[in-house]
């Protein structure tokens, strides 16, 4: 389930610490229970958050783990790609 809309102005705090971190050349991992749903919805929230365009977030998600791009879910990608 996505995330209710009030905790979506946590979740830009989050995106731009985590966007600091990228820029100082560190990592970041994100990971869920199974590693396929929520983590699936978060990392194209993340990458839109950062202006990526649909296709590069899911291509890029389906680079770094084919399993989460494979079974995200169609209402968690649209929630994350759709993230602002």
């Amino acid at each position: 389930m996505a995330p209710d809309e009030s905790r979506h102005d946590d979740l830009r705090k989050l995106f731009r610490q985590m966007k600091t971190i990228l820029s100082e050349n560190g990592k970041i991992y994100i990971h869920c229970s199974a590693g396929i749903h929520r983590t699936g919805m978060i990392s194209l929230a993340f990458m839109n958050f950062l202006g990526f365009a649909e296709n590069q977030s899911l291509e890029k998600l389906s680079a770094l783990r084919t399993e989460t791009s494979n079974h995200v879910g169609e209402e968690r990608s649209s929630w994350g790609l759709r993230f602002t």
